[in-house]
């Protein structure tokens, strides 16, 4: 079992919002950002970016760090969401189905609130119900970030 990292849309809305943190073994590049490729010498060599391309920290690098969107994964943005602006992304089992075959199908959705979980100051449901936990937490976590007020 592997943790999630989050997509290429997340983690520049993160930037967006404020998200920095020192500790991340994965990024995007911004597009048009100077990348480096980095051999088993320590030697750097330029490649080419590609657009919402994950590289790893220690085999790539950019010319500057504030040309790319760190790639963590998806429980430490929402335990940033959470403990910084007292965001809860809040998932929910909300089905479980079967097909033909008799494999259980679980349908989630995703809960947003502000504030105090008891007082539910902004409360937002998601639309759509997703077979896939990830993928439902993922826009979750977009929606959260979104409610953070920038100046």
């Amino acid at each position: 079992m592997k943790e999630s990292i989050i997509h290429y849309e997340t983690a520049k809305l993160a930037k967006e919002k404020g998200f920095d943190i020192d500790f991340f073994h994965q990024f995007y590049a911004k597009q048009r950002s100077k990348m480096f490729g980095i051999d088993e010498h320590g030697r750097t060599y330029p490649i080419k970016n590609k657009a919402r391309e994950l590289y790893t920290v220690g085999q790539h690098a950019a010319l500057h760090e504030e040309m790319v969107y760190k790639a963590v994964t998806q429980s430490l943005i929402q335990r940033w969401l959470r403990e910084e602006h007292d965001i809860h992304v809040l998932m929910t089992l909300e089905d479980v189905q079967y097909d033909f075959s008799l494999e259980p199908m679980h349908v989630y959705s995703c809960d947003i609130h502000v504030g105090k979980l008891e007082t539910k100051t902004t409360h937002e449901s998601s639309a759509n119900t997703f077979l896939d936990y990830e993928t439902e937490l993922e826009l979750g976590l977009r929606k959260g970030l979104k409610l953070i007020k920038t100046s």
